[in-house]
């Protein structure tokens, strides 16, 4: 193998590795992100609730909304609490796209997913949600 092939296959293999590394990245960064979402818990209604009695902890339920496109951008949808529902956490997660915002509105949380990494794959933008039942 001649020096120029050498070459070329130490950078297709260094090419490779850096897409390899990229992933990596995105994945700590998405866990850390989902977990930094988790503060988002309406902390002080969370523990009003408790407090009072109101929230039944033993109806809680953890919920996805899903969706998958092969766009650059695009929303989760909304998901809010109810007259018999509240939502006590919310995170937000993505797969093939750079970035994930996780907002909140009047109680209204969505989860905004950008910047599609590779356009030859879907990408797939979730958001997480734990929601419980209120006691009537």
């Amino acid at each position: 193998m001649d020096a120029q092939s050498q070459l070329s296959n130490d950078f297709n293999s260094l090419r490779n590795e850096t897409h390899v590394l990229h992933q990596k990245i995105q994945e700590l960064e998405n866990l850390v992100s989902s977990l930094n979402s988790l503060q988002m818990i309406q902390r002080s209604n969370f523990t009003d609730l408790l407090a009072e009695g109101i929230l039944d902890l033993s109806s809680c339920e953890l919920l996805q909304s899903i969706k998958q496109l092969r766009i650059n951008s695009f929303s989760t949808g909304e998901v809010s609490s109810t007259n018999t529902k509240k939502i006590i956490a919310v995170s937000c997660n993505t797969e093939n796209y750079q970035n994930h915002i996780l907002s909140s509105n009047n109680g209204k949380y969505s989860c905004r997913c950008s910047g599609l990494i590779d356009s030859n794959q879907d990408g797939t933008c979730t958001m997480n949600y734990m929601q419980c039942s209120l006691l009537q």
